[in-house]
């Protein structure tokens, strides 16, 4: 089974690496997939289908972190001639499902804090990001995503978190100490309207307790239904 890997280490931005075999031909991308590096991919593309014959094409996008909106026209041209898109994970299905329905300008991403694993989809449309979660959640990593989500924002976005597959562990005095920082962050500017999805009575609790100690600062609501959430979300 031949191997080839073309590109830049993975360490910068993206990697490309074709396995070959005699069906198929799966090339294997690793990393984000964004500016200089959809050129590159471009030509791997133009340069592997030279050497198809009959074979099945295959584009894996397992691997892929971060595939932003210009990176899209090329994978709806890879699809329109005949490659299948592959990838596990909520992040990866968002992305193939967007461009199997021609939403080009959705932006969707991979990210890991710890012990947790996010999914990020960005609707630039609708001014909205829903992020699902999944491992477990600490103080730690709630500080992250908030400093890394919320400061650097430009508009603030609504964001609608399913956590029912995370599981929570803070302390009540912890859930304190996440109030003192989005009352910090609203001093940069408004905070977004906040939906948190959960699976449990315990972390419904938690999220209740923090909706109202939040009032003040932001708008932020516990919910057991992701229909209701959104509906709530953008009402």
């Amino acid at each position: 089974m031949p191997v080839q890997t073309v590109g830049p280490p993975l360490s910068t931005m993206l990697k490309v690496t074709i396995i070959d075999t005699p069906t198929e031909q799966r090339i294997v991308l690793f990393g984000k997939l964004v500016g200089p590096w959809i050129s590159e991919l471009q030509t791997v593309w133009e340069e592997c289908r030279q050497q198809l014959g009959t074979r099945k094409r295959v584009v894996d996008l397992n691997e892929v972190t971060l595939a932003d909106h210009t990176a899209k026209p090329l994978l709806v041209t890879m699809m329109k001639e005949g490659a299948e898109l592959v990838g596990n994970g909520m992040v990866n299905q968002w992305l193939i499902q967007d461009l199997k329905e021609g939403k080009t300008q959705i932006p969707v991403r991979a990210l890991r804090l710890n012990a947790l694993r996010l999914g990020q989809r960005e609707d630039l449309k609708r001014h909205e990001v829903t992020t699902v979660a999944e491992g477990t959640v600490t103080l730690a990593e709630v500080r992250a995503y908030l400093l890394r989500h919320l400061k650097d924002s430009e508009l603030p976005y609504r964001d609608l978190i399913d956590a029912r597959r995370a599981v929570l562990r803070l302390s009540s005095a912890e859930v304190h100490e996440i109030v003192e920082l989005l009352g910090s962050l609203s001093r940069n500017g408004p905070l977004p309207r906040i939906a948190i999805v959960v699976s449990t009575d315990v972390a419904y609790g938690m999220m209740r307790l923090l909706q109202i100690l939040v009032e003040d600062v932001c708008v932020l609501r516990p919910f057991r239904d992701l229909a209701e959430a959104e509906h709530w979300l953008r009402g």
